[in-house]
């Protein structure tokens, strides 16, 4: 596990997800963003960011634009060289099984609210660095 981004991002959460310190962006699970690599920084494009989306914001990945897909009228459908779970699998270094688990608990646990907090998830992430397992 990459403990220093699950952290890094513990600590936003914990802080109440402010904007300015990802990029304006605001803690949402029930928003999805996507990412497309490229040549050249693109900059980040959303409005939304669940904790695989503030993997990819807080991670050190250079080239990567990200883009709301689907929930924002409007917005252009792009095609995708990588899925944003797996890409945000790779930078935090868990299992499928576990980011799936952390990325969409809804499929995993019953309790879950449709939109959780920050300060939950960030006990999530906690819990997750001390124990190694998701536990919403």
């Amino acid at each position: 596990m990459n403990i220093q981004l699950l952290t890094e991002i513990r600590d936003w959460l914990a802080a109440g997800a402010p904007e300015d310190q990802a990029h304006g962006f605001e803690f949402d699970m029930w928003r999805w963003l996507e990412v497309e690599t490229t040549d050249t920084p693109q900059g980040w494009c959303g409005t939304a960011c669940c904790i695989a989306g503030a993997a990819l914001v807080f991670g050190d990945l250079p080239n990567i634009t990200a883009t709301v897909e689907g929930f924002a009228p409007g917005q252009p459908l792009v095609p995708f060289d990588y899925h944003t779970s797996d890409l945000a699998a790779e930078l935090l270094d868990i299992d499928g099984l576990t980011a799936e688990k952390l990325f969409e608990p809804w499929h995993y646990f019953e309790d879950v609210p449709r939109n959780p907090t920050p300060s939950h998830a960030a006990e999530v992430l906690t819990r997750l660095i001390e124990t190694g397992e998701v536990k919403w």
